[in-house]
């Protein structure tokens, strides 16, 4: 039996071939090295990180939505790999699932504020929502009026 390091599935799998449920790596029985366990599934996360974000510079915008879904749900949800998401979308000229992807990080990671408020900008401009894009410029100028990316969102 093979147990998953990350959603603790029970599977008959060889060791090497990782869980087809979560797409990380196992372990073999029950037991287990804990500080291997927590280093593998450090590891299987930066990988992930790595495979989208590097998907993201090649523009194969797909490829990295697909390596951010096999990661943890918890990952998922992060700020950065909900702006990576919204990225790929508007780098798909998916404006509609920009705007949401973004207006949903904006709500859920409002400390969060360095994510690509640019991006967001463009993509109400492209849908022509002046409305919204005005509502983001006022708040995007209440959290810094020295910050360059402010001064797109503005531009827009």
């Amino acid at each position: 039996n093979t147990v998953c390091n990350v959603c603790n599935t029970v599977r008959s799998v060889r060791s090497d071939t990782g869980c087809s449920v979560c797409n990380a790596g196992c372990r073999r029985g029950k037991g287990g090295d804990e500080n291997g366990d927590s280093l593998r599934s450090f590891s299987t996360l930066l990988q992930g990180l790595g495979e989208a974000l590097h998907s993201l510079h090649r523009f194969r915008c797909q490829e990295a939505i697909d390596a951010v879904k096999t990661l943890h749900l918890n990952e998922q949800r992060s700020a950065f790999c909900e702006d990576l998401v919204a990225r790929c979308h508007f780098e798909m000229q998916n404006y509609e699932e920009t705007v949401r992807s973004y207006g949903r990080c904006c709500v859920q990671h409002r400390f969060f504020r360095s994510f690509g408020f640019e991006y967001f900008s463009t993509a109400l401009w492209q849908l022509g929502d002046r409305l919204e894009l005005g509502n983001l410029s006022r708040q995007v100028l209440e959290w810094g009026r020295s910050r360059p990316r402010a001064w797109c969102v503005l531009g827009n």
